[in-house]
């Protein structure tokens, strides 16, 4: 139980965090230090690191010491918003890379999921999102042409959703699927990361509000972002005896 000596010390400990005097991925004084620097128990600054730890804003690294996490982008599993705004909201410099801009025809898979023709042309973008110039996104997707038919190229610059609703259609909903990927080829070499690094992919069809489907996105999401999630138990019928 953590007591009113360590609270303190933690109220301490994250105000050096937040002004930027203890830097991300930086390690902090020992034990020993932070209970002179404090004027308190070693138990105390154990408590205070402890619970800086479940926070998430210490790591604790054993034969090691104490390191600042580095910062995250946190983005609920359950909101609809742009990746441009979750990562201004989160407080950092956007930019946006479009690596990639063409009109192709969709795969037999991009079709089904749009509801269109194979034969339909889309509009092919590949984009990279950075944040404070860290690549922390790649994103593949696919728009029918017809609901952009007439965009400029200059058009498809900042957010998705501004883009489209640019072209009278309002995002109104999306349906997908999250799934642990390795990374390789265009998303590895985007986002600067080696071969079989972890990656978070999510796949997104993007509906408007009379429910058809704007656009087919695949996002490559990198360690930088952190997913909150609330669930609520539904009610279970017991098993019977």
């Amino acid at each position: 139980m953590r007591t009113k000596r360590s609270e303190n010390v933690i109220e301490i400990m994250q105000k050096k965090i937040d002004s930027g005097e203890w830097k991300p991925g930086e390690k902090i004084p020992s034990e020993p230090e932070l209970a002179a620097a404090f004027g308190v128990s070693r138990t105390t600054i154990r408590e205070a690191l402890q619970e800086m730890s479940y926070r998430g804003h210490i790591n604790r690294v054993h034969g090691a010491g104490s390191f600042v996490s580095q910062r995250t982008i946190n983005y609920g599993i359950d909101e609809l918003a742009s990746i441009s705004e979750i990562i201004c909201a989160n407080g950092y410099r956007l930019k946006i890379e479009n690596i990639l801009l063409d009109i192709a025809r969709p795969t037999q898979r991009q079709a089904e999921l749009l509801h269109i023709s194979s034969l339909e042309p889309v509009y092919h973008v590949q984009r990279i999102y950075y944040a404070d110039d860290n690549p922390v996104v790649f994103e593949n997707a696919v728009y029918p042409y017809g609901i952009l038919q007439g965009l400029e190229e200059t058009g498809f610059e900042g957010s998705t959703f501004r883009f489209l609703e640019q072209c009278g259609h309002t995002v109104k909903y999306s349906d997908g699927w999250v799934r642990a990927i390795s990374a390789c080829g265009d998303p590895a070499k985007a986002l600067r990361v080696a071969d079989n690094t972890p990656l978070l992919l999510v796949e997104t069809v993007i509906a408007g509000s009379d429910g058809r489907a704007l656009g087919y996105v695949q996002d490559h999401y990198t360690e930088w972002f952190d997913f909150p999630i609330h669930r609520v138990r539904t009610a279970v019928t017991p098993a019977s005896p």
